[in-house]
């Protein structure tokens, strides 16, 4: 027996209240999004975030030998 998959006019097997939307975005996800958008600096090697990003996944890989800026 051929099934059709739900797109082609097949059953569909997901149930509805088993759909979530996503991304799922919090009010602490805006938070940090508006906290940059403010501060005006939203892009670049030395931008702020990128830093901290720098920063915090030197420390979770033990990476401690970074170049100075310029």
């Amino acid at each position: 027996m051929k099934r059709k998959l739900a797109i082609s006019g097949g059953k569909k097997v997901v149930p509805e209240k088993l759909k979530v939307k996503w991304p799922i975005i919090t009010q602490e996800d805006k938070d940090a999004v508006m906290r940059v958008l403010d501060r005006g600096i939203v892009w670049g090697a030395y931008a702020p975030e990128v830093m901290g990003l720098q920063e915090e996944f030197a420390v979770k890989s033990e990476i401690f030998c970074k170049f100075p800026p310029g």
